[in-house]
């Protein structure tokens, strides 16, 4: 089975946290057969740049208050790494290409 992952990256107008949002399909076998994945983050941090998961925001009355939990997360570190750098690839390789402006 091939697989392949294309990733989709919208860098806002406005300066923040948030870098870029990223979509992520993954496609096995060709594009029909796959799965997307919508709302990474590309944040950066002292460290450096890093991918945040996509989350929502659950009430946890036990804990004090509300909790954010990650809607998708990759099953191993191996994954993980595979994940964050065709994300962060392809977001420098759009902020080195940036779309001219209409």
């Amino acid at each position: 089975m091939t697989k392949d992952i294309k990733v989709y990256v919208n860098v806002p107008r406005a300066a923040g946290k948030v870098l870029a949002f990223a979509d992520v399909v993954f496609a096995f076998a060709g594009e029909a057969n796959g799965f997307r994945v919508n709302g990474l983050r590309v944040l950066e941090s002292a460290k450096g740049l890093w991918v945040a998961m996509p989350s929502r925001k659950r009430t946890k009355p036990d804990k004090g208050g509300n909790e954010y939990e990650d809607v998708f997360h990759p099953v191993s570190a191996a994954t993980r790494t595979l994940l964050f750098n065709a994300v962060l690839e392809a977001y420098e390789s759009k902020q080195e290409n940036p779309p001219a402006d209409a």
